[in-house]
């Protein structure tokens, strides 16, 4: 028995020691082509049901396995598996794999700001724009370089004024009230955008304006509430994510570009009259003769156009690392001046990035931009009769620009208008700008499938502008001169923590977990004064005046804080499903309303996994998705939850109180349900494309409700009223020809919108509120938001010149009394409902050529300032007019453009009507790139490894489908042809190395 007994504890003995010899599997998985490291392969040995997944530096490490030998097997979505079999010890075992690209595209990894994921597997919806697209396109804000790149994208140029801010819309607009602007994401950070300028008279700078293109890898734009639920309130405008470029390993490349080209303007737009038109509209108009010489002929338009404005830009940057460090380092410096006279951006910006390993298990990282940006602009965005823009259509064309010695004509104008050329050259209207991001992030890998990461952000900006009026002419010559001094302090900072849990039960199923808890909170601060009578020339700050005459300052803060959760499920490479909730707080509404739940669920199938569609042989990739989601918006004013009361005001020279803002304790989010159903595919290795639908609710609107005055207040913010956003979003791309010596693709985009406001407030006898202007449906239940609403024109009654309107919608019946005719709905809103881009390229050896075309479909333009240009006799004395002015009735029988010209034009002819509404329909060849890459066998003995000259241009070309839109289609957002810059076309010349 006792032999028995010690024969089986020896047994167990060997058995124990048998399972002691436990081993390790480690090693990194990167793309076979770029080296890179794939980030989140799943490494699996199915024999023992264990495995683990890649960490951000795309090494994985699967620990206590039993010796012997086994099989792994290591897999990617988009990529070729690997197998490889290994055999395990007491040790360690290393297996490095590279996998191959297995579907055509399927490489790239989407970049949500919240992590990376595959784009196969992702089941939100998103566009992309990588560096390529961006990296030479000589603009100076960044954001306006996606223009046509991104369906459901809109983005149009607010002013051709360098550095002015883009209006940016995402599938439409989904509040009436409330903010529309997306949100901008920098390296995973939300940042401040919009605005920088603080007096509104002056042109604007945009925040992006700060940022250099070449410093950028990629753009990517959050659509679907599965991409952006995860940013609560702030998402539901959409996202741009902007991914920075940082190091990589290997040895240090050095890059280093120079381009310098001109601009002109895009569009010209209306021609104004010259003199002798003038001078005969003035007489039949008048019935007297005009002060005309009979020889003064000015073209104010010219003198006030800087022609073949210049532009430059040069960029070093380096590259590299190993192991253990990598960084990013970059200068670049930026000029462009405007086409009118006076206008001009200077920026420099720096760069670096370094990324360094402490050990094993914690890696730190530090992003830091600077840069400085000073604008020289003017008074523009209404009739600002000190603005270069306004001299071509305002200054009477009889009256000389300069005066017999040279100097400009300052004694000698016909009507009370200041030169705006003297003004524009003796006057300051300048920014500057100073800002700094900072984003400092560590990474732990706690476990081999649990990480936790830290990361804390700032975004400073201190930005300086002066607004300078000269003493002996202008608008405060009367005061001997006037100094306005602005000076802003931005600050936002962003903390957030992380942790990530990878859990990998079989080789069919994977998890991936995250929790996030974020805290951003902006604190601006501005400060003002103005001063006249300055005792002489040169002196341009406040101290040198004598009367100081506005004094203020003011502060703001708002928060954000929330917790996030996100999981990301695979089953077999071909079904994928993503949630999200969020539960975030914000300091826009009340203690008791401040919270709110955000979420998103998402479903991805994968067909080609399956064998039925690969049997086709055809189809190299297909998923159909699906999302759902709730969204919040808080875009609203910082304290409208709040009754307040302020203190600006005086009541015979002694401090006043009045009240401000009526409150509303119970203001809380507004919310949207969106849905989103897609199809992604990929065919014969060649053509490759999208197709999705999408809809968005958005209920409980931040709205103003108007009040009756005898409140004491216009209106008070609530939650109420609905509408919706609707379209269709299709990308295609096509490789037709592929080989060694020839390319050429053709892609684009396509966008289809609708939007309707389908529920209002009603008043307090039961009838629905609707909020509508000289011009348009604001908000009309039954109709998309700014409709345009106003009377029909209906042309020149050929007997007697009179003008004609409709009578009413039906355009049944005409009448030559403008108040005798009904406002009616003009059938089309401010954004267009149907708009995308075309691209190509050919690449034949090293010569390539690429173009993008952007179209617009189905919006409406309002000249604003036709009234004056426009006015059939009314302002003729005092202003020029349209050149199309001249084509006007003058005899019984004519069939003419205009009116007859009258004094005072009682007839009301120029009051707001569809006489000045236009289609807004426009095709652009936004950008023209052609290049020629210099062989490398050229470059070495010269020690470069890579070169590119290339030429590119911008606006080239422009269409515009009605024959009476003059001015350039590309209009902000709310569709009002105002006095602006006009957008510009340029011609550069660059060239690019590396070494």
């Amino acid at each position: 028995m006792f032999k028995k007994l010690l024969f089986m504890a020896f047994a167990m003995f060997l058995s124990v020691c048998a399972y002691a010899q436990t081993g390790t599997i480690t090693g990194e998985v990167t793309d076979a082509e770029t080296g890179e490291a794939l980030i989140g392969a799943t490494v699996y040995i199915e024999s023992i049901q264990k495995g683990a997944q890649t960490d951000i530096d795309g090494m994985y490490t699967i620990s206590s396995v039993p010796a012997g030998t086994y099989t792994i097997n290591i897999s990617y979505v988009g990529y070729e598996s690997f197998t490889s079999e290994v055999q395990v010890g007491s040790g360690t075992v290393t297996l490095d794999a590279q996998l191959s690209v297995d579907l055509v595209g399927l490489d790239e990894v989407v970049v949500t700001g919240f992590g990376t994921i595959d784009r196969a597997s992702f089941s939100g919806t998103v566009s992309s724009v990588s560096s390529d697209q961006l990296e030479n396109v000589p603009v100076a804000s960044i954001d306006g370089a996606l223009q046509g790149k991104a369906a459901g994208v809109q983005i149009t140029a607010s002013s051709g004024t360098p550095g002015a801010v883009q209006d940016i819309r995402i599938r439409g607009i989904s509040s009436i009230n409330a903010g529309t602007d997306p949100l901008f994401v920098i390296d995973g950070v939300p940042v401040i955008s919009g605005n920088i300028s603080t007096n509104g008279a002056t042109s604007s700078l945009g925040f992006l304006s700060t940022l250099n293109s070449s410093d950028i890898e990629s753009i990517t734009v959050l659509k679907d509430a599965a991409s952006t639920a995860p940013y609560g309130a702030r998402g539901t405008n959409g996202v741009i994510v902007i991914t920075t470029k940082e190091g990589r390993r290997g040895s240090t490349t050095y890059s280093v570009s120079a381009q310098r080209g001109y601009n002109n303007k895009a569009v010209n737009g209306p021609d104004p009259l010259n003199a002798e038109q003038w001078d005969e509209i003035y007489q039949q108009a008048y019935g007297a003769a005009s002060p005309w010489d009979g020889q003064t002929n000015s073209n104010w338009e010219k003198a006030a156009t800087n022609e073949n404005a210049l532009q430059q830009e040069y960029s070093l940057s380096a590259r590299g690392g190993n192991d253990v460090t990598n960084f990013y380092a970059s200068g670049s410096i930026f000029d462009q001046e405007g086409t009118t006279v006076g206008t001009e951006i200077n920026r420099a910006t720096g760069k670096f990035d370094i990324t360094h390993r402490l050990d094993e298990r914690v890696r730190i990282n530090n992003r830091t931009t600077g840069s400085f940006v000073e604008q020289d602009g003017i008074l523009e965005g209404a009739g600002y009769f000190g603005s270069p823009v306004l001299a071509k259509y305002f200054m009477l064309p009889i009256d000389p620009v300069r005066s017999p010695d040279g100097s400009y004509n300052i004694d000698n104008l016909s009507n009370a208008i200041y030169n705006p050329l003297y003004t524009q050259e003796n006057d300051i209207d300048r920014n500057r700008t100073a800002r700094i991001l900072n984003n400092t992030q560590i990474d732990i890998q706690i476990l081999e499938n649990l990480k936790f990461g830290s990361k804390f952000a700032i975004d400073y900006l201190v930005s300086e502008e002066k607004n300078y009026n000269n003493i002996f002419y202008g608008d405060s010559d009367d005061e001997s001169g006037r100094v306005d001094d602005y000076w802003l302090r931005n600050f936002n900072y962003v903390f957030q923590n992380n942790i990530t849990y990878n859990f990998t039960p079989n080789v069919d199923n994977s998890f991936v977990f995250k929790l996030f808890s974020e805290i951003q909170k902006n604190s601006r601060y501005e400060v003002g004064g103005s001063g006249e009578g300055i005792a002489a020339p040169g002196l341009i700050n406040l101290a040198t005046t004598a009367n100081p005459v506005a004094a203020f300052s003011e502060s703001s803060d708002w928060a954000v804080a929330s917790f996030t959760g996100l999981v990301n499920y695979g089953w077999s490479d071909k079904i994928f499903a993503d949630g999200s909730i969020r539960y975030e707080g914000n300091s826009r509404f009340g203690e008791d309303y401040r919270w709110g739940t955000f979420y998103s669920i998402g479903l991805a199938y994968v067909l080609s996994e399956e064998d039925f569609i690969q049997d086709l042989g055809f189809i190299d990739f297909l998923k159909v998705r699906a999302s759902y989601g709730l969204t919040g918006n808080s875009a609203v004013g910082l304290n409208n939850y709040q009754a307040t009361v302020n203190y600006e005001g005086s009541y015979y020279g002694s401090p006043a109180i009045q009240t401000d803002n009526l409150g509303n304790n119970k203001l809380s989010w507004e919310k949207a349900n969106s849905y989103d159903l897609g199809l992604e595919f990929e065919l014969v290795d060649k053509v490759s494309g999208s197709v999705t639908y999408f809809r968005k609710n958005s209920y409980d609107l931040l709205f103003n409700v108007p009040l009756s005055r005898t409140t004491g207040h216009n209106s008070q913010t609530q939650n109420i009223g609905e509408l919706y956003n609707q379209g269709l979003e299709i990308e295609a791309n096509v490789d037709v020809v592929r080989t060694r010596d020839f390319a050429w693709n053709i892609g684009g985009n396509l966008t289809l919108l609708e939007n309707e406001v389908t529920k209002l407030p009603a008043d307090a006898n039961g009838e629905d509120i609707e909020i509508t202007t000289s011009t348009r449906y604001r908000a009309v239940e039954g109709f998309a938001v700014d409709s345009w609403y106003m009377r029909g024109w209906a042309g020149v009654d050929p007997a007697n010149g009179d003008p004609l309107w409709y009578t009413d919608g039906t355009k049944s019946a005409t009448t030559n009394d403008y108040n005798s005719a009904e406002a009616f709905s003009q059938g089309a809103n401010a954004q267009p409902t149907t708009f995308g881009g075309v691209n190509t390229r050919v690449d034949v050896k090293n010569f390539y050529v690429s173009a993008d075309l952007y179209y617009s479909f189905g919006n409406k333009v309002y000249d604003t300032w036709a009234f004056i240009n426009s006015s059939d006799g009314r302002f003729t004395f005092l202003y020029n007019q349209y050149a199309s002015q001249y084509d006007r009735w003058q005899q019984p029988g004519d069939e003419a453009l205009n009116p007859r010209p009258t004094s005072g034009n009682a007839r009301l002819t120029a009051a707001t009507s569809s006489r000045f509404l236009y289609d807004g329909d426009y095709l652009r060849l936004r950008n023209l790139n052609v290049g020629y890459n210099i062989p490398s066998r050229a470059l070495q003995q010269i020690g470069l490894k890579s070169a590119t000259v290339y030429f590119l241009g911008q606006n080239l070309w422009t269409h515009t489908f009605d024959d009476l839109l003059e001015f350039d289609p590309e209009v902000r957002a709310d569709g009002f042809l105002d006095l602006n810059a006009a957008p510009l076309k340029s011609l550069t010349f660059g060239i690019k190395a590396n070494f």
